[in-house]
């Protein structure tokens, strides 16, 4: 089992306890500690040695009659090291914390890995077509709505023009009373006036003004309806020309 060994200064202020301390890993035992293989910040000789145990535990051993001290108590001989043990050998600190092999995942947090990026893919895909699918299906539909009024307006249109050619060509148009005609050559009037209009402003009309249009020609069908229908309008009242004279007179 891999071992780590972290190094500091005992002399060090608090600030700079703050800094980031030596760290040296090992893959196996034994290490001399002040060797060559493991310096030591401030030791200039090999000062203890690191042993493995047949358990796979790991043991420290004082050379050369260094006075170090395990966890504050003095040792004289090989002593067995736990990890978070930390050796003092003045002036260095030492910490020893054994490494241990990253847990293989269960099949249980793999599926529930896996299951959250479906699930994130699947929102990331949520997520772009509102972004970029709703706006464009938006603006479809609503091309697709202005088309349909164009087309409902330029049949309404042409239906109210080919009703009022009907009723000019009838023999007994002529016939008919002055107000009857009047109305007549006014909706076919308004008839050509809206075209010229919508040849030039079609597409730039918006939808209420579309609305009004296709109310108006409904209404104009309505006087249609009546004229077809022979509905008997009322005369037009003659002005009182000389009732008006009079009156003037009299002032």
């Amino acid at each position: 089992m891999p071992f780590q060994l972290t190094f500091s200064d005992q002399n060090s202020s608090s600030a700079n306890d703050l800094k980031r301390k030596t760290t040296l890993t090992f893959e196996q035992a034994p290490v001399v500690v002040g060797a060559n293989e493991c310096p030591v910040p401030g030791v200039h000789k090999p000062i203890c040695k690191i042993h493995a145990n047949a358990d796979k535990t790991y043991a420290v051993e004082p050379l050369h009659d260094c006075e170090i001290k395990l966890n504050g108590s003095p040792i004289k001989e090989k002593t067995n090291l736990k990890s978070g043990d930390s050796i003092l050998c003045p002036p260095a600190i030492i910490k020893f914390y054994t490494v241990r092999p990253k847990a293989k995942q269960s099949w249980q947090a793999a599926l529930l890995t896996f299951a959250a990026k479906i699930a994130i893919v699947v929102f990331l895909a949520v997520q772009v077509t509102v972004m970029f699918w709703l706006p464009w299906k938006l603006s479809a539909s609503s091309i697709w709505d202005g088309a349909a009024a164009k087309q409902k307006i330029t049949q309404k249109l042409e239906s109210t023009r080919k009703r009022v050619s009907a009723i000019l060509k009838q023999k007994e148009f002529d016939k008919e009373d002055t107000l009857t005609q009047l109305l007549v050559a006014q909706v076919a009037l308004d008839i050509e006036k809206r075209s010229m209009y919508l040849r030039k402003h079609e597409d730039q009309m918006t939808r209420s003004q579309r609305k009004n249009m296709v109310e108006d020609l409904d209404k104009l069908n309505a006087i249609l309806d009546d004229v077809e229908g022979k509905k008997t309008f009322p005369e037009i009242p003659k002005p009182d020309i000389d009732a008006a004279v009079k009156a003037i007179l009299n002032k």
